[in-house]
């Protein structure tokens, strides 16, 4: 890929694949620099929901940064069912899809196939490092981990080298991501999970554990935290911005790169609210109850 192509971010459309939770909040933070911003999903329901999250929120996010004074403006956000169409002429193409290495290696090799020669292709994957998902990839040095935390609220991104990947797409990222109020982090490639992750995940397990062994209840564990910390939500709370389910995923991956988590009751401890459908914040309801009160971390 020519230095020349990775100019300004926000020159080529940037395309999202998937319009859930994480998709939808990236979405948010990168519309807020004018451009074009593509939201691919082929759920209608989904995609609609993401279209009137970035609405919603998308004016307040530019005053709070500045507004066009210091460079902020509203993109324009166009939502494709067609995966041809999504990624046509973009310069950056980020999957933010189930966190399943199964659905994130196939789908990177079909991104590979049909983008630009010049796109920059991405995964949000808070757990796989993308040197495992190559299998059906022929152009490894455009692929990266690009993963967020929770836009714009935690602006922490972490970059990690496919192993392949061209030193020129990090150092673009770095140069372009504080632009859009981001704060990237290169990583050694080919580690086990990210540092902020880890740290968050070891989090939940032990939340999770105390409620396990009856020592206490999510809105007792959340009262702690939050005194304790100042910060504005706990561990349950976090694990319903994430999502049940995406968190018992993360979970399950890790039992099998470090068989010693098999002792912690984790995924048990979801499994059942799982079942019933309460997945976190964005249905609603997860171990707290949103049907009648806004979100409180990432919507």
């Amino acid at each position: 890929m020519p230095r020349s192509e990775l100019n300004d971010l926000s020159a080529k459309p940037i395309t999202l694949i998937g319009a859930g939770t994480m998709g939808r909040a990236i979405g948010l933070t990168l519309a807020s620099r004018g451009g074009v911003v593509r939201l691919y999903e082929p759920n209608p329901e989904i995609v609609q929901a993401g279209v009137e999250f970035i609405a919603s929120r998308l004016d307040d996010l530019i005053e709070t940064r500045g507004g066009s004074a210091k460079g902020f403006r509203s993109a324009a956000v166009e939502t494709h069912d067609d995966l041809t169409a999504a990624v046509s002429d973009a310069g950056l193409i980020i999957e933010a899809v189930p966190e399943r290495a199964d659905l994130k290696r196939e789908l990177l090799g079909r991104l590979d196939e049909l983008a630009d020669p010049t796109a920059v292709i991405a995964t949000n994957s808070s757990s796989f490092a993308v040197s495992t998902l190559l299998d059906n990839v022929r152009n490894p040095e455009r692929v990266l981990n690009v993963h967020f935390a929770m836009p714009p609220e935690v602006p922490g991104v972490d970059l990690m080298s496919s192993g392949e990947t061209r030193e020129e797409i990090l150092e673009w990222l770095q140069r372009e991501l504080p632009s859009y109020g981001l704060v990237p982090f290169v990583l050694v490639p080919n580690t086990m999970g990210f540092p902020g992750n880890r740290l968050l995940e070891a989090l939940i397990r032990e939340a999770l554990q105390i409620v396990t062994d009856g020592a206490s209840t999510p809105e007792q564990v959340d009262a702690i935290w939050r005194t304790a910390t100042g910060m504005p939500f706990g561990p349950f709370g976090l694990i319903d911005s994430i999502g049940l389910d995406v968190t018992a995923d993360i979970e399950k991956h890790r039992r099998e790169l470090q068989p010693y988590l098999n002792n912690w009751r984790a995924v048990e401890a979801l499994a059942p609210l799982i079942t019933e459908g309460r997945l976190g914040m964005k249905t609603g309801r997860g171990f707290f109850d949103y049907t009648n009160a806004p979100p409180a971390v990432g919507e």
